[in-house]
């Protein structure tokens, strides 16, 4: 299988590329081609700068919300170039956001026309109003051996996005308030790494993760956190207990003084946080097993292709 595709960003990159397929991503001149500090880059990736009609099987496309907004134009270059060039191969769109309402929903449907559309959950697939034969979900997989637990330091760790967009969709504002309350450690902006293995070894050896987000599909960092072994305390605004059973696996509440007694709850006693820890990895190993994911998107693939 030949594919192509082009730069979004390096985790879910990571993840796509355990797929088995001769990979190339398109270049466009001045745009990253990888950030080697959120994943390594393998070996193995290809890229061009000119597209060859008969070189792919299949190519993927990469969008979320913002997309479709005037103001971030420049966002849906990528998408609009590559979905124009190519014409002789089946495309499919990789959606990463959620739609901020029906309206946006509408324009999304119109960027996205009759190519076949790739989301996390059946939730956005209903937000975005599309049919299952248009639509796949597909949960998130790892490579579960990956990543490892060794608990060290009881300690209340988030990774969200910095941006405090007008729905607050990574929660910056429940983050700082949250972290006027307690000691909570911000990746990303408390304390930054230069290797990807260094952040998971890092998790590894935290035993708590708090997740403020309020509009994401589904957070890649408390997926990650689940299978380092962290007792994960969430807000609970999409299908959050889809992947998180409230008290065996994690907690769950969008009430603020019950997020943070819970917080304080596993930062005086650690062997509570390290056993939900343990469940959560558990539990989080069976359910993002890397061989579903690369058989559900090999189908994908092939229901597209004939191949």
């Amino acid at each position: 299988m030949r594919i192509l595709d082009y730069y979004w960003h390096a985790a879910h990159g990571h993840r796509l590329l355990q797929i088995p397929a001769e990979w190339t991503y398109f270049r466009f001149g001045g745009s990253p081609v990888w950030n080697a500090s959120q994943r390594p880059m393998p070996d193995t990736l290809h890229f061009t700068a000119r597209y060859e009609p008969g070189a792919y099987d299949i190519a993927l496309l990469h969008m979320d919300q913002w997309s479709a907004a005037r103001e971030y134009n420049l966002r849906a270059f990528k998408y609009h170039f590559i979905d124009d060039m190519v014409r002789d191969i089946p495309k499919i769109v990789v959606f990463h956001g959620l739609p901020e309402d029906a309206g946006n929903a509408w324009l999304l449907r119109r960027m996205i026309g009759c190519n076949h559309v790739v989301v996390n959950t059946d939730m956005t697939r209903e937000l975005l109003g599309l049919s299952r034969e248009q639509c796949t979900a597909i949960l998130p997989g790892y490579d579960v051996n990956e990543w490892h637990c060794d608990k060290q330091v009881n300690e209340i760790v988030t990774v969200i996005g910095g941006s405090q967009t007008a729905r607050d969709h990574h929660g910056v504002g429940l983050l700082s308030r949250m972290k006027r309350a307690l000691p909570v450690t911000w990746v990303g902006q408390d304390i930054t790494f230069e290797t990807f293995e260094s952040y998971r070894d890092y998790l590894a050896t935290r035993s708590i993760f708090f997740n403020p987000t309020q509009w994401s599909q589904h957070p890649g960092a408390r997926n990650e956190a689940m299978l380092s072994g962290m007792a994960v305390v969430s807000t609970k605004f999409l299908d959050e207990t889809l992947y998180i059973r409230h008290g065996v696996t994690g907690f769950l509440s969008n009430d603020f003084i019950g997020l943070q007694t819970t917080l304080m709850d596993l930062l005086s006693n650690p062997d509570k946080a390290e056993a939900i820890g343990l469940a959560a990895r558990e539990s989080a190993r069976v359910m993002f097993d890397k061989e579903r994911y690369v058989t559900e998107w090999q189908a994908t693939i092939r229901g597209l292709t004939g191949a």
